[in-house]
C-alpha cells in the first residue's frame, strides 16, 4: 500500500483544455513526487494488474471520484511506480468522507 497525504486532483482541474498543465497539476505533480520518494517500482512487468485507489476527502460530496484517477495514474507511470497504465486489467475508485485529504493506492496482480 502507498499512503500519499494529499489531496487529489480532478482531470477537470488539471489540464487547460486539451494541450497545458495547469499550475495547480504541476504543485500536485512535484506534491506526489515528494510523497513518492523511497518507493521502490512496483509493478514492472507487462502482465495485467489491479490499481485501487482509496480518496479520503474533506470535500466529499463536491467531488466526482471518476475524475480523480487519470492525473493520479499518469503521475505514477511517470514515477515509475508503474510500468504502463495500459497494463491495468481493473481500476477501484473508492472516495469517503475524511476530516484529512489523502490517497491509498493499492497495487496487485490479477
Amino acid at each position: 500500500m502507498i499512503k500519499l497525504d494529499v489531496k487529489g486532483m480532478s482531470i477537470n482541474v488539471a489540464w487547460q483544455g486539451k494541450r497545458f498543465k495547469t499550475p495547480e497539476y504541476r504543485l500536485f505533480t512535484k506534491a506526489i513526487n515528494k510523497a513518492l520518494l523511497g518507493t521502490r517500482q512496483i509493478k514492472e512487468s507487462k502482465e495485467p494488474f489491479q490499481v485501487h485507489y482509496k480518496f479520503y476527502l474533506k470535500n466529499y460530496k463536491m467531488t466526482d471520484v471518476g475524475n480523480l484517477e487519470k492525473p493520479l495514474t499518469d503521475i505514477l507511470v511517470k514515477a515509475k511506480i508503474i510500468n504502463d497504465d495500459r497494463y491495468i486489467k481493473k481500476i477501484i475508485l473508492e472516495k469517503f468522507e475524511s476530516k484529512q485529504n489523502y490517497i491509498e493506492i493499492f497495487i496487485k496482480g490479477v
